[in-house]
């Protein structure tokens, strides 16, 4: 019995260590485009292009396939977010956590 609580213990402790604390910053969403099905019965995958401003960069940001949800990220609202390399973290208005892929990031004048 103590062998098997040690090794709970264990476990939880590698689990918590392994979640990474995100930096959290507030920005503002100041555009959000998705594509239109292409015409001419080609197929092509929904995208969803979300630019936010931080207080230093201005991030472009892509968010798919619609067919799991989009996030709930409305133009002029605040959010909070994350960016991590080549992702950019985000907490909607609802609270809910979204991952999307930086298209392009470029400083504020």
């Amino acid at each position: 019995m103590k062998r098997i609580a040690m090794c709970f213990l264990a476990y939880s402790l590698c689990m918590s260590a392994a979640k990474k604390e995100r930096d959290w910053q507030t920005g503002k969403v100041i555009d959000s485009v998705t594509s239109e099905p292409a015409r001419g019965g080609a197929v092509k995958v929904d995208t969803h292009l979300v630019t936010i401003q931080g207080g230093d960069s201005v991030y472009t940001a892509q968010e798919r396939p619609a067919w799991h949800g989009w996030c709930l990220l409305v133009i002029g609202d605040q959010v909070k977010y994350a960016p991590d390399q080549r992702r950019l973290y985000v907490l909607d208005s609802k609270g809910g956590a979204c991952r999307l892929d930086i298209v392009r990031q470029e400083k504020r004048p």
